[in-house]
């Protein structure tokens, strides 16, 4: 009986040991917003090794939609290298990170996570911005227009309605310095534009009315 309880215990011990996969550790955010551009960095460090799994990379979710699998710690914008500009979100968001273990790639728990309370809307500054919107409010019937201070490729207006679901997206022509896009089929009421211009974005909030 006495063996039998012994090798229950060493057998439960062994599987608990080789089920423990290890969760990231130091999950760091910090957001900030330089006008007229967005900026983050995302850190954590790797999980202490176990014995009996190996460690694949990192999968990163977006409250609890997975944005991406990778290998090294971190997602950043920074001014000097923005590496990774389309993570940021329009509206809040939960950011958690979890270990990938083996080929079949088995998930660690979150035991941290980060809240970020969206991307910065621009303000009023003096200078030159490198977009403007002419006319907001905007009277249901008439186009939203942008006047874009120089040329540039890489150019994306998105709409998002207050719950942060896309509603329009188009391409911006590169030599374009005026573009426009109906309110047709837009709802009325607040709407979220942002413009990205090369690695710059600007969001602003607009009235349709």
């Amino acid at each position: 009986m006495k063996k039998l309880i012994f090798t229950t215990l060493l057998l439960t011990a062994s599987l608990l040991s080789f089920s423990q996969l290890n969760p990231v550790s130091n999950l760091t955010w910090t957001h900030w917003y330089d006008y007229p551009c967005n900026f983050y960095s995302l850190q954590w460090s790797a999980p202490n090794a176990t014995s009996t799994d190996t460690l694949q990379g990192y999968n990163v979710y977006r409250n609890d939609t997975l944005w991406r699998f990778q290998q090294n710690t971190g997602v950043s914008c920074i001014p000097w290298n923005c590496t990774d500009p389309d993570f940021l979100q329009i509206m809040p968001f939960w950011i958690k990170v979890k270990a990938v273990y083996n080929a079949s790639h088995l998930e660690s728990a979150a035991i941290d996570s980060a809240f970020d309370m969206g991307i910065a809307i621009s303000i009023s500054e003096k200078g030159n911005e490198p977009v403007k919107i002419i006319t907001n409010p905007i009277s249901k019937g008439e186009p939203i227009r942008m006047l874009f201070s120089s040329v540039s490729e890489n150019r994306k207006v998105t709409l998002f309605d207050a719950l942060g679901t896309v509603v329009r997206e188009e391409s911006v022509p590169g030599s374009a310095t005026v573009f426009e896009t109906a309110t047709s089929g837009l709802p009325s009421g607040v709407l979220y534009l942002s413009i990205r211009d090369g690695k710059i974005t600007k969001v602003q909030k607009i009235m349709i009315r």
